[in-house]
């Protein structure tokens, strides 16, 4: 039975459909504290004290912490970067001289309920002197309110070709300035930790999201003076994460530390507020692009400034997204010249981390509004324009002349053109855009945009992975990587069952280990099935030789006359005959007195992975929208999406992950944002505020997947699938908005709001003859 490449059912879902997953709010232990985390209430202040005697009077609080008592714990460190110096800007575990957000933690409470926590948290007093909040990026360098940092934590610039000569020899140059608004992750389940300190075992235990697990754990057991091995990280199930859970937060930290200062269980899970308050945030960037055009619509070099309003302080995920936005901005066109210049700004804000399509779709909204201008300005159409300037199959592997995340921005493989039309022909585009036509004729408000993009994935780095086969003839598979939802157990089944010869079923796998797999990049940027994938490929090739071995020599029939299927290893070119099960030869190879077979051949097998090389998925999205004359509200009924992912390993993952990535992706352009009043006052703190779609708001979703491309840069030819829904949903819709409108570039900033069409729409209706000059 073949797995790979089918759209099998993933083994793991019952649990969660019957209820018995177990999240971090599930972990619970006797005689746990609860951590509630005291914030600040502005933007931006002097921080002259901390009045914790209250919270100590109230019974059940065992310790309050403040800057004082974690003075020695470091800053929290950067995980991705390019190298710039962030030193300055790193948050520290506690606010110590000055509050820089509101919601930053000043101190925290530990105590026997939550309910305690809470209250106490209440009463502790903080003496502010507030100063006037940075709330947009500048360019002056000097901070009046924070001298000592200054606003800008780090620059990018990227560049490649004579942007120069590709200007000097232009027709024509076509600008645009945009803008897209502050938001975030927003998953089901909020941030939590629990840790428990074993003094007799000297061992830290947590329990928590594994996005970067391993790193965490390192930077914990730097700062608490453990060894590695005194750490251990239990990774939990997870409901959603979108980038923004399983980074070190202060948060973490503080529950490490205080679990192992005073020697009980700590947990803290935070509430939605807290969340919207205190989180990674995203996005929140402003870009100016021109575009060199020639005679016949080839883009000749693009040159680009763009600005990422980072908040307070720099995180965990450093300058990933400014360098994704610099490197992943030219796409899948064939660029003569290009240049890239960013501007990492500190404003009196939420910091700013990852969220799902982190660099790739903001580099995508930049490209592709500039896109739609060039063909505006030229009279082609958007789509042929996409067409002409696409880069040729016969130049792959393309070589952009940049890095990115430690590895060289080198398109692996794509047939660009080739997906325009399988697309094109699939969902009968072309039908779509005159429908469309005909009822913008008829007086409808419709509209239909289309984005080309090409995603990062899979980048540099390293994974381990472990099997064994048990007597039962369960193969054990044990990896590093965590299951956040995207079906990390059910791929590394898939393919190591096929190897191996078992059904899915009977391949069983531990996800999130960081004892026995001591090292692992994280499960980030749509990683996971490639490296680890083909980490568990070459554990199962080198499994299923000694299986073959082991066999052989039990079986007295050399090695390369055995097969093995349906966990059965048998003569090949024999249908009667020896048969043998895998779990009996298992048992017959453990030692002692049933032991069988000479020693040394334990059905087990490590494999691994180390690359340089990052893969680029692609694909093309189109979008349908309506919009209400009545209310300027703007909505998607229809997406199509083609995207070529290399192989497949489970289509039906594939297109659920482009489903949910299409409605997150809609979530960012017309409905979700983050901002925040004059004084820096959090405009949404809680779900009714800040209004994500529903299933209500969903469209139907087609999805053709293509592999007509395979990655040269893994065996199993994976390119990665986690962002391929949401990177080109907002241009697509910008461009389905503009064309309802028939105003072009009228979607310069995301989101697009009601109040935006509505303005439009009055501003084009002349007022009635009555009306004019009356009182």
């Amino acid at each position: 039975m073949k797995h790979v490449g089918r759209p099998l059912r993933r083994p793991d879902d019952a649990v969660h459909l019957d209820g018995r997953g177990g999240f971090v709010a599930d972990v619970a232990f006797p005689h746990q504290l609860h951590m509630r985390v005291v914030r600040s209430p502005v933007a931006c202040a002097k921080l002259v004290g901390v009045d914790t005697e209250p919270a100590y009077a109230l019974p059940g609080v065992v310790a309050v912490l403040t800057a004082d008592d974690v003075a020695h714990l470091p800053p929290i460190g950067v995980r991705l970067s390019t190298g710039a110096s962030l030193e300055r800007f790193l948050q520290p575990v506690l606010a110590a001289t000055m509050v820089r957000y509101v919601g930053e933690p000043v101190a925290v409470v530990l105590a026997d309920t939550p309910a305690v926590a809470e209250d106490a948290a209440e009463l502790i007093g903080l003496e502010l002197t507030p100063l006037e909040p940075q709330l947009m990026p500048t360019d002056s360098d000097v901070s009046a309110s924070d001298p000592l940092r200054g606003n800008e934590a780090a620059t990018v610039f990227k560049a490649f070709g004579n942007l120069n000569t590709a200007f000097h020899r232009a027709e024509r140059i076509v600008e645009v300035d945009l803008a897209w608004g502050r938001d975030g992750a927003m998953p089901l389940e909020t941030r939590g930790l629990v840790a428990q300190w074993d003094g007799a075992r000297e061992t830290l235990e947590i329990w928590g999201a594994g996005r970067a697990a391993h790193w965490n754990r390192d930077v914990i057991a730097e700062v608490l003076d453990l060894p590695r091995s005194a750490v251990v990280w239990h990774t939990t199930d997870v409901g959603g994460s979108f980038g923004v859970k399983g980074e070190l937060y202060p948060e973490d930290m503080l529950v490490a530390y205080a679990a192992r200062l005073l020697g009980r269980p700590v947990r803290w899970i935070e509430d939605r507020r807290e969340h919207l308050l205190a989180a990674n945030q995203a996005r929140d960037i402003a870009a100016s692009a021109r575009a060199a055009v020639d005679s016949s619509g080839l883009i000749l070099g693009v040159d680009l400034i763009f600005t990422v309003d980072q908040g307070a302080y720099v995180r965990t995920e450093g300058t990933m997204v400014a360098d994704l936005i610099a490197a992943m901005t030219p796409g899948p066109y064939a660029l003569g010249a290009y240049r890239a210049r960013g501007h990492l700004k500190l404003t009196n804000k939420t910091p700013a981390g990852s969220f799902r399509g982190a660099g790739r779709a903001e580099a995508a909204f930049i490209r592709e509004r500039l896109m739609d201008a060039v063909a505006h300005r030229t009279g082609i159409d958007p789509m042929e324009l996409r067409r002409r300037n696409l880069i040729d199959p016969s130049e792959m592997p393309a070589d952009r002349g940049m890095e990115t995340l430690g590895s060289a921005v080198t398109y692996d493989s794509g047939r660009y053109q080739s997906l325009v039309d399988a697309t094109t022909r699939r969902f009968s585009l072309d039908v779509v855009r005159r429908r469309a036509q005909h009822r913008r004729a008829q007086g409808e408000l419709v509209g239909v945009g289309a984005a080309f993009v090409v995603d990062a994935a899979a980048p540099a780095g390293y994974e381990h992975v472990k099997l064994s086969v048990d007597r039962r003839g369960t193969v054990d598979v044990i990896t590093a990587a965590a299951e956040q939802g995207q079906g990390i157990r059910t791929l590394l089944a898939q393919i190591v069952a096929d190897i191996v010869g078992v059904d899915y079923r009977r391949v069983r796998v531990t996800a999130g280990d960081t004892v026995q797999i001591p090292f692992s990049a994280g499960t980030l940027l749509s990683r996971s099935s490639a490296m680890v994938g083909t980490a568990a490929q070459h554990a199962a090739e080198a499994l299923r030789e000694k299986i073959l071995a082991a066999a052989a020599a039990m079986l007295s029939v050399p090695a390369d006359k055995l097969t093995i299927q349906g966990g059965r290893i048998r003569q090949a070119d024999r249908h009667f005959g020896a048969i043998l099960d895998l779990g009996e030869l298992a048992a017959a190879l453990e030692p002692g007195p049933s032991q069988r077979v000479p020693h040394g051949f334990a059905l087990d097998a490590d494999g691994s992975v180390t690359t340089a090389m990052t893969t680029f998925p692609y694909g093309l999205h189109v979008a349908v929208v309506e919009i209400d004359r009545d209310t300027g509200l703007v909505s998607v009924p229809s997406v199509y999406v083609g995207y070529d992912v290399g192989n497949a390993i489970n289509p039906g993952l594939v297109e659920a992950q482009i489903v949910g990535g299409v409605v997150q992706g809609i979530a960012s352009a017309l409905h979700t944002a983050l901002g925040v009043t004059g004084t820096g006052d959090p405009l949404r703190a809680n779900l009714a505020d800040y209004a994500m779609p529903t299933a209500r708001e969903a469209p139907g979703v087609e999805v053709l997947l293509i592999e007509e491309a395979p990655s040269p840069a893994n065996t199993l030819g994976i390119k990665g699938a986690g962002d391929a829904g949401l990177t080109g949903m907002a241009p697509a819709i910008a461009a389905a908005v503009d064309d309802a409108l028939g105003v072009v570039g009228f979607a310069r900033q995301l989101p697009v709001t009601a109040a935006d069409v509505m303005r439009e729409l009055k501003a084009r209706v002349p007022l009635p003859l009555a009306r004019v000059g009356a009182a």
